[in-house]
């Protein structure tokens, strides 16, 4: 019989449901495969998904690779309907897949979006978030040329219980997005890139426009703060000198 371990659960925004992850396949001191299951407030496991994952050394549980799969994302979208979870625990490893939640009875795969192929270039998932008020999620994706020049882009995908539907799509910023993130109010997206330029943090507050129900095909920036460390490491120097 699989020995799992259960590491986190996820209550979706009803209270009706829960979201359980671990780690099952344990083999002498490796787990094989992350799991995901769906469990009502009656105890009845209603749909259980495991993904094969590689080895992950299980040598206590303070090891370095249990806690960073313990780091893995796993979000309800605002209506209950779609959960959304990411593997890692590398960024070069992520992999994004979306789940559908019918009925509150039966889980189907909607889809599984991580590192693509697509002329010179290999397109990685490197972090998303549910908008608060619809069944948008955005992406950050991370694309690397062979010269090894890094780009950054904001994917805004629509999900419904038919399939993932790309919605919206912004330029592409050098270098690399390390977070994501919608406002309370559902109209803005934030993000801070990170090597921006080569040697910047850049922080960008997008705000995808719908103007007469029509949606534009690009992100208007309305906000962008650079932070360019030499300078305020000076500025820190000046003033300490004063």
């Amino acid at each position: 019989m699989s020995k799992c371990l259960i590491d986190s659960v996820y209550w979706s925004g009803s209270g009706d449901l829960i979201a359980f992850k671990g780690y099952c396949g344990l083999k002498g001191q490796y787990f094989t495969s992350l799991s995901l299951g769906l469990m009502d407030m009656r105890g009845r496991m209603l749909w259980n998904y495991s993904l094969p994952y590689g080895q992950v050394a299980t040598t206590g549980l303070l090891s370095r690779e249990i806690d960073e799969l313990r780091e893995i994302p796993v979000r309800w979208s605002s209506g209950n309907k779609f959960i959304a979870y990411e593997v890692g625990p590398h960024p070069s490893n992520y992999v994004l897949t979306i789940l559908s939640v019918r009925d509150g009875k039966a889980i189907v795969q909607l889809g599984t979006y991580g590192v693509k192929e697509l002329g010179n270039k290999t397109y990685i998932i490197a972090s998303s978030d549910w908008n608060p008020l619809t069944n948008v999620i955005a992406i950050a994706v991370v694309s690397g040329s062979r010269d090894g020049t890094l780009t950054s882009s904001i994917v805004l995908m629509n999900v419904t219980d038919n399939g993932v539907k790309l919605w919206l799509k912004s330029q592409e910023f050098r270098g690399y997005i390390r977070s994501i993130a919608w406002s309370p109010s559902g109209d803005r997206v934030a993000c801070v890139i990170a090597d921006y330029e080569g040697n910047k943090n850049l922080l960008l507050i997008l705000n995808p426009l719908q103007r007469g129900g029509r949606l534009p095909g690009y992100l208007v920036i309305v906000l962008i703060a650079i932070i360019v460390t030499s300078l305020i490491a000076h500025i820190l120097i000046r003033r300490r000198k004063s």
